[in-house]
Parts: structure tokens; C-alpha cells; sequence
């Protein structure tokens, strides 16, 4: 029945696709049956029932067989009961529900941000008090640059389903916001109250004799202004109102007994199923018209004060049973054993709603533990994806009420654990943090550390050197090979996935012969039909036709030969094209710094320490511009596919289709085709199969366009984040700067550069300092792992094999330690200096 309360369990719609039967629970469960209590007799025949008062006798009872865990729920449930008043009260606070253990909602993560963030505030102060030169202000533009963590976008979940499936009430539960429609005008039904009024007043006309024909009747308004259909409202009125005043302004109406009374009135008051008013010819109910009703009751025997009690005759019929209740108790009646008796009738009607709700909570629980089970079976099974579905069987309606709060009397139905919402809102807040923002902290952390060290170098002043020149065209080249290595990454994978994609439009003769089939299908419509068709360009129902859509149709005969090499071009973006675009710039920052070793001179290497520490920080900055320019492709490759392969207003079919019907619905008649019908047909099918026209062409451009676009975001985008050309040249710049300093063309001994350098160098060791102390500590208490930065020996892999020694690279200058490496002793005073010794022993094997 429609008015049946609604179920608290998961009910299938008619049109999932799931199998209803596979949500059906065991044989064992039953939503039917009733909890059933059997009386049995005891063993003992001396034994009588009697009823135990006293709170003592009870919890002696034995409970052997009785489960410890339903015995202490009871206990627990005995105890609340005993401190309960009727009006207690309960809510459930949504900020009460513990956040999920992740690092970003730590109580320290808003901390550790403002820490990070005021070693960059101070660093700005500082620069910014003295002399404004050159290098002061490409300083404070790279400070100015990581201001602030580039934390991620906002994340976008959508609720899909039918109207009226509880989509904001969920939203609502989520956000814990009480469901007010009062506040929402939007959402209240203003014309609710008129209609049922109008439906009283002419229940006797046609155009309202149910709410289908008056809906239909009030729908032929243009406006609410509608002169007619307000004409006809106004003039049904004066016909009731003219028949009311006939009867004055009090209506007197006499009845023998309530009943007829109560029959009589009920025109004035509800609807009923003979609406008669006495004296004139209406056939409606008149209720919206009355002021007040009163009803009275005259009597002449109670009008004289008699007062007349029905009661039963205590002492002749039940005198008896009072007698042998009085002998048996030894005593007379007791008001505090039938208050005791009061509060067991109330704790036994309040534990049985405790069970009545257990009871639901378990079979609601092991429904959904079904659903569940089977809906990541059939995901599973029908999208191949190796992550397994979250699924929530919700009851945001049960939750509302544990927000707006409820008589612990009366608990809802199921609780707040049962109801699931607590699980989306974990779901939820775990989602967001999956966006990256412990992510952006940590990347964050490594570009403060990289530019400390950017601001050592200005601030150590170094002396030019010999080779100079030379060096200067190691890390020139280098910076020149990042468009030809970018090149040849994009023209392997426009080789690889693009290519394939678009010579497949070139052979489409089965793509021609199955839209001709279609076409030939469509032109046996009939005349009217087939017109209607094409001026509703192609999607479309008729009586004699059925229900249509061409242009999905088309997209069908390609979508099984383009789709999946769509799908394996944002594969290729997403895993192939991004390791070989990171691996490229690795191997060019890779291969220009052991070039610089080589080039270098022993005594020299000490000094260029800092300067490949930065190099390491550089290549992770490049491999987060890479990641998020492929992240950006990847999401622009899956608009480009939703786009090329569907039927909406804005793609490049319905485009060319729309003027495809256009032209078809003007094609002329000929002597071949002298009906409307055949040169429509024949002009359609013409043009849809010709290769220079087909609406395939018009995918294959788009595509090419598309795809050319993309391609040209990677060198150049108005965001520096998405374009991959340009965040790596930046990079490359950056390292230029960075060999500038520590290998300049002549020395800076100016008054001004050096108090510079000692009021910087200050404060660059201040922030050292307070990066690697407080501020990794915080870190690391919310749970965020940083791995130390280390230095990969990697330009002899392929000469070594799979070995890959490891080396910590902040080893300090003025430290001196002793390694013994193939039998010698060996001493070294840096990692660099470790480094090029142990390269070259492995070279000379």
C-alpha cells in the first residue's frame, strides 16, 4: 500500500540492473515473524506463580542460560531505565564522531603549516629590509612563489539518482544540518493548501472530481493571472456563496442523537461521501467557508444536575475475588506494590522496545552486509577494477532524528552506528585527504629547504674559477636538451596511442555499411514518422515508429573500435608517458651533474656540495610539475572522450547531424524519387555514408584538433603547474642561477654584498635551523613520514647492474670520518668527495 510506513531496509528499484534475488536473505532470517515467548510449566507441582516485587529476588534469578552478553545489555539497559525521567532527552552531535587517523586532521597539521609558512614570512622581512638589487629581487620573487603550501583543489563528489530518492536529505545528514523545509520557500509547495480547498468547494464539478482532473484543469493556466480559468473559479463561488446566505449567518441544525448530529455536520467540517446541506441544492463540502463550529448536548434530566456513572457491582459479583485476594496477601491492598507493579510495566515496555529495535538493527545489518557483498561482486565483475567499491546502506532519516534529538523513551529505530552515516562521513573526510594536502606539506617542507640552501650559496661567496666556461656549457646544453627530450617522450606517445586512433577513421567501410543498414531501417518508417524524426533531429517517439534516438545510434557502430583506444591513451598518460617524461629529465639533470664531477677539480668538489643537494631538490620539483601536467592531460583526455563519443548538444555527431536533418528535410524531389519521403531517405542515407560527408569525418577532426591542443599545453599554459615545457625550463633557469653563484664570473667584495651576506647567512641558519628542529618534529607527530634526502649513485647502473649505493648526503665539510672500501682505508671529508672515489673505482673495474 502507498501510505505503509517506509521500510528501514535496503528495497531494489524496478529498473537496477542487480538481481533482486541475490539481496534476499537467508533461509534462517525472517522479517515477517514476530518474536514468540512460550510459557512452559515448571517441573516442581508445589511451585505457584507468584509475582516477585522485590529488586533483590529478581537479579537472583538464574542465568545459566542465558547469553553473558545479552545479560549485560539488559543489565546496562536496567540501569538506564532506573535513572530516567519521562522527559529525558537525547541528541547525538555530529562533532562528537572521531575524525579518521590521518596525518592532515592531527590537532598539529594547522601548526606545523604556520610554521612552515613563518620561515618564509621572515625570510621575506629580511630581504626585503635591505638594498633592493638584482639578487634580492629574484629572491623575493622565489619566495614569493612559495608563500603559501599549493595545497590541492576541492574535491567533487556528485549524488546521482531519481528525484525524490532522498538526495538532500543524505546531504543534509552529512553535513549533520537539520532538515528545516520551513526556512527553504523554494522547497515548500505554496499552492498545496489552495488546492485542497478548491478541490472541497467543486468537488461536485468534473474538472474536480480527483486531484488528476484538477491538476489538468489548473495546468491550462498561462499565468497565475489567467482571466478564464479565474472566471470560471469565481463564478462556481458566487453559486455556493449566493445558496449560503439563503441559510443566514448562523446555521441551526437538530438532532435527536450525536451520531445523526456528527453525520450532519461533517460537510462543514471534512470530507464525507454524501455531502448534503439542508435547505439547498450544493453537492460539496463548505468547510473553507465556516468560522466555527460548536456542538452541544441538551438534556432535561442532566440540565437539572443529575450526574449518572455506569460502575460495576463491586459487592455482589467481584466482592468475592476481593475477599480471597485480601486472604492470600494477609493483608489489604498496598499502593507501593502497585507502584512497583507501575514501574515493571514501564521498564518491561521499555526493554521490549529495546529488543523490538535490536531485533531490526541486526536484520538491517545482515541486509546490508548482503547488499554490499553482492554489489562489489557485480562491480567487480562488470568493470575489471582492481579497487574494490565502497559501499553504505544509509538511513538518513533514522540519523536526522538522533540530530534533532528524542525522548530516551522513544530511541529511533535504528542507531547511530546502524544508520551508516558516520562510516559516508569518515568515507568522506578520508576522500579529501586523499587529495593530496599532507602531500602538499611535505613538498612544501622540501622547497623551503631547497631555497635555504639557493640563499646559502648568495650568501657564501664564492670565487671564479678556471673552467668556468666549460662548466658553463655543461649545464647549458643540458638546460637546451629539455625540449628536444620533452619531444621525443610526446612524439613516442603520439606514435603509440594517437596514431592508431586516427588512422582508424581512415578504413571505417564497416563503419559504412552498418549506418547504411540503419538508414535503410529508418527510411521504412512512414512519411510522418520519418519527419518527426528528423526535425526532432533524430531522437524521437511515435505511435507507429516507437522510440528512437539515430545519433546514438551511429556512435554505437564506433563506439566498440574507438573506445578502447581511448581507454589505452589515458592508460599510456597516465603510467607509460608520465615514467618516461620523469625519467628523461632525471637522465639530463643526471648526466649534467656527473659531467660537472668529472670537470671538476678535487679541491673544488667540497664547494659544489650545496650546489647538487639543490640539484636533488630540483628533480623532485620537476617530478611534481610533470605529475600534475600529466594529471591535468589525463583529465583532458576523458573530457575528449565523454565529448567524441556521445549524442549531446555540443558534440561534434549531433553538430554535423543537425545539419544533416536540415538539409534532408529540404532535399527535392526528382524522377527517381518523387515522393517527399524517398528523396529525404535517399538524401539522408547519401550523405551520412559518403566518406567527405559522413559524421564520422567530423569525429576524426575533432579529435585531431583536440588532441592537438593538448599537446600544446604541454609546452605552453597560462598555469605554470600544467604546462610540463615550461616548469622544467624554469627549473633549468633556477640551476643556472644556482651554478652562477657558487661559480661566478668575478668576486663580490662590495661593503654592501657582504653585510648583506652576514645578515642573510644569519637568517638563512635561523630557518635551517627551525626547519630541521621544531618544525620536523611537528611534522612527524602527525604522522607524516619524511625520508631523509639521500644522494642515488646512478649514472654507473648500467655498468654495475642492479646495485645502487646509497650515501647520506649531508655529510658536513668539517667532518672527518674513515671508510674501508675493498680492503683499504679510505678517507674523505664529504659525500661528493665518497662519491667520485668509489665512481671511480667502479669504473676502473
Amino acid at each position: 500500500m502507498d501510505d505503509a510506513p517506509g521500510s528501514p531496509l535496503f528495497e531494489l528499484e524496478d529498473d537496477c540492473e542487480l538481481d533482486s534475488e541475490s539481496f534476499q536473505l537467508e533461509t534462517e532470517f525472517s522479517f515477517d515473524a514476530a518474536p514468540v515467548a512460550d510459557l512452559c510449566h515448571s517441573s516442581d507441582e508445589d511451585v505457584k506463580p507468584t509475582v516477585k516485587c522485590d529488586e533483590d529476588e529478581t537479579t537472583k534469578r538464574k542465568r545459566s542460560a542465558v547469553d553473558p552478553e545479552i545479560a549485560a545489555y539488559f543489565d546496562r539497559r536496567i540501569q538506564e531505565f532506573a535513572q530516567l525521567h519521562s522527559d529525558s532527552k537525547s541528541r547525538h552531535l555530529p562533532t562528537s564522531e572521531p575524525l579518521p587517523d590521518l596525518p592532515v586532521y592531527h590537532e598539529l597539521f594547522p601548526r606545523a603549516q604556520d610554521q612552515a609558512i613563518s620561515i618564509v614570512r621572515n625570510l621575506q622581512e629580511t630581504v626585503a629590509s635591505g638594498e633592493t638589487d638584482t639578487e634580492s629581487s629574484y629572491m623575493l620573487d622565489c619566495l614569493e612563489q612559495i608563500a603559501t603550501p599549493n595545497n590541492p583543489e576541492s574535491r567533487t563528489i556528485c549524488l546521482y539518482g531519481n528525484c525524490g530518492v532522498s538526495k538532500s536529505s543524505l546531504v543534509n545528514a552529512i553535513l549533520g544540518l537539520e532538515d528545516d523545509d520551513s526556512n527553504d520557500v523554494s522547497s515548500v509547495d505554496l499552492g498545496k493548501p489552495a488546492f485542497k480547498t478548491f478541490l472541497a468547494l467543486f468537488s461536485d464539478k468534473l474538472e474536480f472530481q480527483d486531484e488528476v482532473a484538477a491538476t489538468k484543469f489548473l495546468a491550462r493556466a498561462r499565468s497565475r493571472d489567467d482571466e478564464k480559468i479565474l472566471a470560471k473559479l469565481l463564478s462556481w463561488t458566487k453559486v455556493i456563496y449566493t445558496e449560503l446566505t439563503k441559510l443566514g449567518s448562523v446555521i441551526y441544525i437538530y438532532t435527536h442523537t450525536a451520531t445523526d448530529l456528527n453525520r450532519r455536520l461533517d460537510p462543514f467540517s471534512q470530507h464525507c461521501e454524501d455531502p448534503i446541506i439542508q435547505g439547498t441544492s450544493l453537492r460539496c463540502f463548505i468547510f473553507p467557508f465556516v468560522k466555527v463550529i460548536r456542538k452541544s448536548l441538551f438534556n432535561p434530566i442532566l440540565a437539572k444536575g443529575i450526574v449518572l456513572v455506569d460502575l460495576p457491582d463491586l459487592y455482589e459479583e467481584v466482592g468475592a475475588g476481593i475477599e480471597n485476594i485480601r486472604k492470600r496477601s494477609r493483608t489489604g491492598f498496598q499502593e507501593d506494590n502497585y507502584a512497583e507493579l507501575g514501574n515493571k510495566r514501564e521498564l518491561y515496555q521499555y526493554l521490549k522496545k529495546h529488543i523490538m529495535i535490536k531485533r531490526t538493527e541486526i536484520l538491517v545489518a545482515a541486509r546490508n552486509e548482503k547488499i554490499r557483498a553482492n554489489m562489489k561482486r557485480w562491480y567487480s565483475s562488470a568493470t575489471n577494477d582492481p579497487q574494490p567499491l565502497s559501499v553504505f546502506c544509509v538511513s538518513s532519516k533514522c540519523y536526522m532524528a538522533h540530530i534533532k534529538g528524542f525522548l530516551l523513551l522513544e530511541p529511533p529505530l535504528l542507531s547511530v552506528a546502524v544508520t551508516e552515516i558516520p562510516l559516508v562521513r569518515s568515507y568522506l573526510f578520508t576522500v579529501a585527504c586523499n587529495g593530496g594536502k599532507g602531500n602538499a606539506l611535505k613538498h612544501y617542507y622540501v622547497q623551503i629547504r631547497s631555497l635555504l640552501r639557493q640563499m646559502e650559496l648568495s650568501c657564501n661567496g664564492y670565487k671564479p674559477m678556471m673552467k668556468r666556461d666549460h662548466l658553463v656549457r655543461i649545464v647549458q646544453n643540458a638546460q637546451k636538451g629539455v625540449s628536444k627530450s620533452l619531444n621525443n617522450v610526446r612524439q613516442e606517445l603520439h606514435k603509440r596511442s594517437i596514431t592508431p586512433i586516427i588512422v582508424k577513421f581512415s578504413t571505417e567501410d564497416s563503419w559504412i555499411e552498418k549506418a547504411s543498414m540503419l538508414c535503410e531501417k529508418w527510411s521504412k518508417y512512414t512519411f510522418a514518422g520519418h519527419a518527426a524524426f528528423m526535425k526532432h533531429n533524430g531522437n524521437w517517439k511515435t505511435v507507429a515508429c516507437g522510440k528512437a534516438n539515430w545519433n546514438a545510434s551511429l556512435l554505437e557502430v564506433v563506439r566498440d573500435d574507438i573506445q578502447p583506444l581511448l581507454d589505452q591513451l589515458h592508460l599510456d598518460v597516465s603510467y607509460a608517458f608520465k615514467t618516461e617524461t620523469m625519467e628523461a629529465m632525471s637522465e639530463l639533470v643526471d648526466e649534467m651533474e656527473q659531467e660537472l664531477i668529472d670537470n671538476l677539480d678535487s679541491s673544488k668538489r667540497i664547494e659544489f656540495r650545496v650546489f647538487f643537494d639543490i640539484l636533488h631538490d630540483r628533480k623532485r620539483t620537476m617530478s611534481n610539475i610533470i605529475e600534475k601536467a600529466t594529471k591535468n592531460m589525463q583529465d583532458q583526455i576523458l573530457r575528449l572522450n565523454n565529448d567524441a563519443l556521445n549524442d549531446g548538444p555540443q558534440s561534434p555527431l549531433t553538430i554535423r547531424m543537425a545539419k544533416i536533418y536540415k538539409d534532408s528535410l529540404k532535399a527535392p524531389t526528382d524522377k527517381i524519387r518523387r515522393t517527399k519521403h524517398a528523396a529525404r531517405s535517399a538524401h539522408f542515407r547519401d550523405t551520412v555514408c559518403m566518406r567527405k560527408t559522413s559524421p564520422y569525418l567530423s569525429i576524426k577532426r575533432y579529435l585531431e584538433k583536440e588532441f592537438n591542443k593538448i599537446m600544446s599545453d604541454l609546452d605552453t599554459s597560462t598555469n605554470l603547474h600544467t604546462s610540463m615545457k615550461d616548469g622544467c625550463q624554469t627549473i633549468f633557469k633556477g640551476i643556472m642561477h644556482d651554478f652562477n653563484k657558487v661559480c661566478p664570473d668575478h668576486e663580490d667584495k662590495g661593503v654592501q654584498a657582504l653585510k648583506r651576506r652576514d645578515k642573510l647567512g644569519k637568517k638563512v641558519q635561523e630557518g635551517r635551523d627551525y626547519l630541521e628542529g621544531p618544525l620536523m618534529e611537528t611534522i612527524l607527530e602527525c604522522g607524516i613520514e619524511m625520508v631523509s634526502v639521500q644522494y642515488h649513485w646512478r649514472n654507473l647502473g648500467d655498468r654495475i647492474g642492479a646495485c645502487v649505493l646509497t650515501l647520506n648526503w649531508w655529510v658536513g665539510a668539517d667532518m672527518e670520518d674513515r671508510i674501508t672500501f675493498d680492503g683499504k682505508a679510505m678517507n674523505f671529508i664529504s659525500a661528493a668527495e665518497l662519491v667520485y672515489e668509489i665512481g671511480k673505482h667502479v669504473t676502473s673495474q
